[in-house]
């Protein structure tokens, strides 16, 4: 498992700041997703394996973190998603599982948080 950054004031910004999408849904913490609907369910979660820690990696370990995610999801409901403020994206992924588990993949793959989104609620920041 790898080092999980708490939510300081100015990671908790960043994130607040970011925009999000999954499956043709737009998405930004404390609002109501606009979009389609990726999936049946009435939640999913929206979560990455990039720079682990808040921290930036190399392009070829994001690449191989975002693999071995999607292979952990492979039998899991998925659909391509990303995450970004102004000039700067990364890949992330819509998974339709339920939040304990999807936390726990999460600190598998060193991140901070996820966000959860909810059908006519507005989207939560989760620290994992």
């Amino acid at each position: 498992m790898r080092a999980v950054r708490p939510l300081t004031p100015a990671l908790r910004r960043a994130y607040a700041r970011s925009a999000y999408e999954a499956g043709g849904l737009h998405v930004r913490i404390g609002r109501r997703p606009v979009g389609s609907w990726p999936f049946r369910s009435d939640a999913f979660v929206i979560l990455g394996a990039c720079n682990p820690g808040g921290r930036r990696a190399a392009d070829g370990i994001n690449a191989r973190m975002m693999c071995a995610l999607a292979e952990r999801l492979r039998h899991v409901p998925s659909v391509a998603g990303r995450g970004g403020l102004g000039q700067w994206w990364e890949p992330m992924t819509g998974v339709c599982m339920p939040l304990a588990p999807a936390k726990r993949l999460a600190r598998v793959f060193g991140q901070n948080a996820v966000v959860l989104v909810q059908r006519g609620r507005s989207a939560r920041l989760v620290q994992v």
